[in-house]
């Protein structure tokens, strides 16, 4: 009777421990995902700061690259004028 007594002791004994680890791993699963969700929040965030930026610049360079256009054709219309004033 104590042998069976005493095995079912052992077996409440590992089922507490078993029950123990997988909270801890339940805990450990938690913060993961945890932290992994905060990650992703960051990375949208910086993926949105660059794709704003980039916009941005690109705003900027095709401000610039009309401007220059406007330049060279207005270059180019002055000389055109010049050299049929010269005919």
């Amino acid at each position: 009777m104590d042998a069976k007594v005493d095995q079912l002791d052992a077996r409440v004994v590992r089922l507490e421990q078993g029950q123990q680890r997988h909270e801890q791993r339940s805990g450990r699963l938690e913060v993961a995902q945890m932290e992994m969700m905060r990650d992703q929040g960051q990375m949208r965030k910086e993926m949105n700061y660059n794709h704003d930026k980039i916009m941005r610049r690109m705003e900027d360079v095709r401000f610039e690259l009309k401007s220059e256009i406007s330049h060279i054709a207005e270059e180019a219309r002055h000389q055109y004028i010049l050299e049929r004033l010269h005919y």
